[in-house]
């Protein structure tokens, strides 16, 4: 396999990065791999090679550990790395090296690994110089959209911890993450393989007496780290003779021997400046215990470099520890500076025996981050991915369309683009973005799904003129857009998710709405039955409706009925409004108390019976006369519901007028 590995820091840079690059690039190349870094170079205007390692033009960073910053792009080694015919690419970091590697990759058409080394949530500090919430808050949403966006353009990613995974899902990283720790070459930690003569010259270097016992502290010095927490803590410490060293520079070196000034400890504290890699080992042998108060640590390799070193870990509770330190096993736990100091006098009061059994449980510990191991692991990623590489697709265009989204995709095997549609939560969910990827059974996924899409898209527009129930809607997707009933039943859960679908509330607004318009309780259980409300909801709707809420409605639709109603005695008003508002779903009760209510004038009573008379007379003067006429009047007036008294009144009134 050839491997570009693309790392902003290589050797002799000093830094857990370059540890990891150099310790994974000899476990390829010992297992048969060709492995060629691209990287930069410090205060350089051109570029050049040195076997494998191509050196990019670059200036240093002197605030950012000393990293090369190089141009993203440079096409003389563009050249160069396209006539290396990669298998794939390995990009190590974030900065211009690593954008190279991105862009090489896309051009080329060689899928990206990317190594997430740093956790950049906990360096906010950098940029926050004032302590501001608001600048803090601010400064983590953007590592997040940026580690997102890195994480979401690349075939996959290599994180050195499940802390690490779970934070990048949590960013809503998509792409595949493999968790592999960092190896190391564990052999060069080991007593056996430390000059004894080096480990004298430290210790004369440094003032180590032979009486003193030494708990180091070796990486980067920097706020994160909490050495403040270590430098407090050795005034706690009651045996005279322990000593703490801490290894290493950066920012917070000279900020740290002015705080061990100020609490009186200088003479607990040696601070050694940066050293040279290969004295490394040499300063764990000549140590008792390693100490850590960092907590931002993506895997903590020099917890493990200790572990290797067969020291017990002095160290505050974090995820990436979990399997390394065991309280009282291989190593102790801190939550404060009087607790650091409290477990160490506890150490170094131990039994011998027990100290070499931690000695060697921490070693054992630290066997399963050999480098081969580490290096089969990524060759396995390496495989995955290129194997994946062609199913995977590119996102070259988006287009939001209110309740969808519609992505443009390509890959190497299609001839035209494919342009599908995903749901506005998936695309926020997924956080996707152009130039981002979606795996092949991701894609197989969303075409099984574009006709339940489509469909979906209809519901919402006819959604957006009226409300529907779950049964309407159901009946609309299998009739008219041909759906199963199972892909249906897909839509109407999306759409009951988001609210858009809800038969109690439907319930409830249509209760109030047919009241208004002078339904009756009866009518309206009904017509939500019909509509496919359960009974149970329909019922709890009509709860809402109040027994005097539904008089008064019970009693505005008699008046409206009222006003209907022409040339009719009072009687025969009243009987035909309770009928109708019976008709209405209203109870009999109700309706015949609401037509009860009403205040019927008696002049249109009169002014309807004279009508009715007469319309009698045209029916039977043709047939009948004299009393058998007026007879057949009456009957006809009482059928009409008029009182017998007020027609014999009114109908001598009338025969005494048709006299005259």
């Amino acid at each position: 396999m050839r491997i570009g590995i693309f790392t902003d820091t290589y050797t002799p840079d000093i830094n857990g990065v370059v540890s990891s690059v150099v310790t994974l690039q000899k476990g390829l190349e010992a297992a048969g791999h060709e492995v060629y870094i691209v990287t930069g170079q410090k205060n350089s205007l051109h570029a050049h090679r040195e076997g494998n390692v191509i050196r990019m033009p670059g200036l240093e960073l002197k605030k950012l550990y000393g990293y090369t910053l190089s141009t993203p792009y440079h096409f003389e080694v563009k050249k160069e790395v396209e006539d290396l015919h990669l298998d794939v690419i390995h990009v190590q970091q974030e900065f211009s090296v690593g954008i190279f590697g991105r862009i090489l990759g896309h051009s080329l058409h060689i899928p990206v690994v990317y190594t997430y080394h740093t956790m950049y949530e906990d360096y906010t500090h950098y940029v926050n110089f004032f302590d501001l919430e608001s600048v803090e808050k601010i400064s983590k949403k953007a590592v997040h959209s940026l580690s997102r966006y890195l994480c979401n353009s690349v075939s996959g990613i290599i994180a050195p911890s499940e802390k690490t995974k779970e934070k990048l899902l949590s960013y809503g990283v998509t792409r595949p993450i493999y968790v592999i720790p960092t190896g190391l070459d564990l052999d060069r930690f080991a007593h056996a393989h430390v000059s004894a003569q080096l480990c004298a010259q430290i210790k004369k270097r440094h003032g180590v007496r032979e009486e003193d016992r030494v708990i180091t502290y070796l990486g980067r010095v920097a706020a994160e780290k909490s050495i403040d927490m270590i430098v407090s803590g050795a005034a706690y410490i009651r045996d005279p003779n322990c000593r703490i060293m801490i290894v290493g520079g950066g920012p917070s070196l000279d900020e740290l021997k002015q705080q061990a000034q100020q609490e009186g400890v200088v003479d607990r504290i040696i601070f050694t400046g940066p050293v040279p890699p290969q004295e490394v080992p040499a300063y764990y042998a000549i140590s008792e215990a390693f100490v850590s108060a960092s907590t931002s640590e993506t895997q903590g390799m020099t917890f493990i470099e200790a572990l290797a070193a067969g020291l017990p870990i002095f160290a505050r509770p974090d995820e990436v520890l979990e399997g390394l330190v065991e309280e009282g096993v291989s190593g102790f736990y801190f939550h404060d500076p009087q607790e650091f100091a409290s477990n160490v006098d506890a150490f170094l009061t131990m039994d011998p025996l027990i100290v070499t059994k931690m000695r060697q449980e921490a070693v054992s510990r630290s066997r399963k981050y050999d480098m081969h191991t580490f290096a089969q692991q990524v060759e396995t990623v390496y495989q995955l991915v290129i194997d994946g590489y062609h199913e995977d697709y590119e996102v070259t265009k988006i287009r939001v369309m209110d309740d969808m989204v519609r992505v443009t995709l390509e890959n190497d095997l299609l001839d035209e683009p494919l342009r599908l549609y995903m749901t506005a939560e998936d695309y926020f969910r997924y956080k996707v973005t152009v130039h981002s990827f979606m795996d092949g059974s991701y894609v197989a996924y969303l075409q099984e799904q574009q006709e339940v899409y489509k469909a979906t898209r209809s519901a919402l527009r006819r959604l957006s003129s009226r409300d529907y129930t779950c049964m309407e809607m159901r009946r609309y997707l299998i009739r008219n857009k041909e759906l199963s009933e199972e892909e249906a039943e897909t839509v109407i859960s999306d759409l009951k998710a988001r609210g858009l679908l809800d038969d109690a509330r439907y319930a409830m607004d249509k209760t109030a709405y047919y009241a208004q318009n002078g339904y009756g309780r009866g009518k309206i259980l009904r017509t939500l039955l019909k509509k496919g409300i359960d009974r149970q909801s329909a019922e709890a709707a009509l709860a809402q409706l109040g027994d005097e809420d539904e008089a008064e409605l019970a009693f505005a639709a008699a008046q409206k009925l009222l006003d209907s109603i022409k040339d009719k005695s009072k009687k025969m008003k009243k009987q035909m409004i309770t009928a109708r508002l019976m008709a209405q779903g209203y109870s009999s009760e109700l309706a015949r108390k609401s037509a009860e209510r009403l205040e019927l004038d008696d002049e249109e009573e009169s002014e309807a019976l004279d009508k009715t008379i007469a319309k009698a007379m045209r029916l039977y003067a043709s047939r009948f006369e004299g009393d058998r006429l007026q007879q057949k009047i009456i009957t006809y007036c009482l059928q009409k519901g008029f009182p017998s008294d007020m027609v014999r009144q009114r109908l001598e009134e009338w025969e005494w007028n048709d006299n005259e």
